[in-house]
């Protein structure tokens, strides 16, 4: 039996959050020790395996450590994407598709708390591009991994309150208070 992984990037790391490159990793070793139980004596090809920042060592040690037998081949004309990131994993089992059963990571990359996009993976990520507020931080937490600059409105008299309370955006919220204040705003 013969079982191509395509586009996997095992060390491939997505901009902006470097430190939760481990919650990447371990889902793609997941969908690694997943077909290696599925398909134990199978010959495995891998295309597009390495990433960024994989090191043809390493990553023949990772593959070691799961299969048997298998290869690293060039599939740049094959359209398949086995990775588990912003994405339902499928391989080829003797030239059939088939979905994985793993747990997916979604990363999100939002301007604003606008519009949060809805959950489809396991775990979501999303990554912020502007400042919010503490409140809409722990919201969020609750069903997000967040990546974003918080900060904790607290005012400090009756009218930054007053003021406050007519303004929705939390960045021109944050900006009024440092103007207020007489604070740098960079």
């Amino acid at each position: 039996m013969e079982v191509i992984v395509g586009n996997l990037e095992l060390f491939s790391i997505p901009s902006g959050i470097a430190n939760l490159w481990n919650i990447i990793y371990q889902a793609k070793i997941e969908l690694l020790s997943a077909i290696s139980q599925e398909y134990p004596d199978s010959h495995f090809k891998f295309f597009n395996i390495f990433g960024e920042y994989g090191l043809e060592d390493k990553v023949y040690e990772v593959l070691s450590l799961h299969f048997k037998s298998f290869e690293i081949i060039n599939g740049e004309d094959l359209e398949l994407n086995s990775s588990p990131i912003n994405n339902i994993p499928k391989i080829l089992v003797d030239g059939e598709e088939r979905i994985v059963d793993v747990p997916t990571v979604g990363i999100h990359y939002i301007d604003g708390i606008e519009k949060i996009p809805s959950r489809e993976h396991d775990t979501e990520i999303l990554v912020i591009n502007a400042i919010i507020n503490q409140k809409s931080y722990e919201e969020l937490s609750k069903d997000y991994i967040v990546v974003s600059l918080v900060e904790k409105f607290e005012t400090k008299n009756l009218f930054e309150d007053t003021l406050l309370k007519n303004i929705d955006d939390d960045i021109l919220k944050f900006l009024v208070l440092k103007v207020l204040r007489g604070e740098n705003i960079c």
